[in-house]
């Protein structure tokens, strides 16, 4: 038995503040979830390249190339908070990660920012139209809120009794 309602019984009202950039994804049957599109800036940071100094698997420097930073206004009109797993997709890959406000207007709505890394590189396709290098700006994505971060479980090292 599905939970919610079904395809037929579900409407959405987006009321006078309407995203234009808004629509409707169904995950299921009996799921329909907002998704809203953005514009992905892949970039450095200074933070990053002062962890960097202190290794890879540092937590401040994952930390850093894991978090997407949104514009205020964006994660208030979406009622996201700092620390809210979001889904961001497009057609190449997806990832899970948690969202934070970007300070001041560092980035306008309608941008999204995640530092150049593992969760980044999920999200560029691999043409480089002869230059060599991927597209890694301007990225078309997708953006929902999350349940869960999207892992992968390691093969378990015991044998099966």
């Amino acid at each position: 038995m599905g939970v919610g309602l079904s395809l037929a019984e579900a409407s959405i009202d987006l009321g006078d503040g309407g995203c234009e950039n808004c629509s409707l994804a169904t995950i299921s049957r009996d799921v329909i979830v907002m998704q809203e599109s953005f514009i992905l800036i892949p970039g450095r940071t200074s933070r990053q390249g002062t962890t960097l100094n202190e290794g890879k698997s540092t937590a401040g420097y994952i930390e850093e190339i894991s978090t997407l930073q949104m514009a205020a206004e964006d994660m208030q009109r979406l009622e996201l908070e700092d620390g809210d797993l979001v889904r961001v997709y497009n057609d190449v890959g997806e990832i899970t990660v948690p969202c934070k406000a970007a300070r001041g207007d560092e980035l306008p709505p309608g941008l999204l920012f995640i530092s150049y890394g593992d969760q980044s590189s999920r999200l560029m396709g691999g043409d480089t139209h002869g230059s060599g290098m991927p597209d890694s700006k301007g990225l078309d994505v997708f953006l929902e809120l999350a349940t869960a971060p999207t892992t992968t479980a390691a093969p378990s090292s015991e044998s099966p009794e």
